[in-house]
């Protein structure tokens, strides 16, 4: 059946598994897994991409807890929420793409047009002179994603430093995420 999302899923997941409630989703996750494995044996890997993105977004939503505060974190903000949001559970290289170049042009727009974060050079000798202009502080926005040391400009001001610091903090993972769903799209 297709899903609204466009890929392949079971109606299970739709309709309440006894018609009187949600349905049983650690059932569903369980019925997506073995799909998944079958077409993964069949050498289809479109749909058995399909059907581990359902057994992950099943995952995600079994085990209900009885707050409905935690219930909704868990399905929100948990790391499988992240883990889909991010790289649609490894299916798509092309999102952490797109995050990790949306961090870099930020902390590059930041660095260039807030003086407080501006970045100084550090020449071997005399005193430290700004570092005008946007491709500087992409560079260095780059630098800091990759966790280089060797960069050639500093921040200014201690906010700046935790910008560079966050954005390595950040790029990580994103850079394991895109990797990760490489590594899924070709192993293929």
């Amino acid at each position: 059946m297709l899903m609204p999302a466009g890929l392949f899923g079971v109606a299970d997941e739709l309709t309440p598994g006894d018609g009187h409630g949600e349905p049983d989703y650690a059932l569903v996750e369980q019925l997506y897994r073995r799909l998944k494995d079958n077409y993964e044996k069949q050498r289809d890997p479109i749909t058995a991409g399909d059907f581990h993105y359902g057994e992950m977004r099943m995952r995600r939503f079994s085990r209900p807890h009885k707050n409905w505060f935690v219930t909704l974190l868990k399905r929100n903000v948990s790391f499988l929420a992240l883990y889909e949001w991010i790289s649609g559970y490894g299916e798509a290289y092309l999102r952490p793409l797109a995050w990790i170049a949306g961090v870099v042009l930020i902390s590059a727009l930041l660095f260039a047009l807030v003086p407080a974060l501006g970045l100084v050079t550090n020449p071997s000798s005399g005193q430290p002179q700004p570092a005008h202009g946007f491709w500087r502080s992409l560079l260095h926005s780059v630098m800091c994603l990759l966790f280089r040391g060797d960069r050639p400009f500093r921040p200014e001001s201690l906010w700046g430093q935790y910008l560079s610091l966050a954005e390595g903090i950040i790029g990580a993972p994103l850079i394991a995420m895109l990797v990760l769903a490489l590594n899924r799209r070709f192993k293929r």
